[in-house]
C-alpha cells in the first residue's frame, strides 16, 4: 500500500504582483483577483490536498471491506501531527 498525504501546512500561493500605474504601486495577485484567491485556497484545498490510498489488485477487495478505513485514517492522520 501506498499513502499520499500532502503536509497540512503546505498551501499553494501565487508570489506574483501586479503593477498598476494609475495607483503607483504593486498590489498582490490574489489581492486583484478573486477567482486567483479560490484557486489558491479553498480549491487546492478540495482537489488536491486529499489523502489518497493506492492498493496492489490483490489487497483492494479486503481494504473495502473494512468499514471505518476513513476514520482509521483520520486517527493515524492526527496522532503524527
Amino acid at each position: 500500500m501506498l499513502f499520499d498525504a500532502p503536509p497540512i501546512a503546505r498551501e499553494v500561493q501565487f508570489d506574483v504582483e501586479i503593477r498598476f500605474p494609475k495607483e503607483n504601486r504593486y498590489r498582490p495577485l490574489g489581492e486583484v483577483s478573486p477567482v486567483i484567491r479560490t484557486l489558491a485556497t479553498e480549491q487546492f484545498d478540495d482537489y488536491v490536498k486529499r489523502v489518497r490510498i493506492f492498493a496492489h489488485p490483490r489487497i483492494v477487495a479486503e481494504l473495502r471491506k473494512v468499514g471505518n478505513l476513513p476514520e482509521l485514517l483520520d486517527r493515524a492522520i492526527s496522532q503524527t501531527e
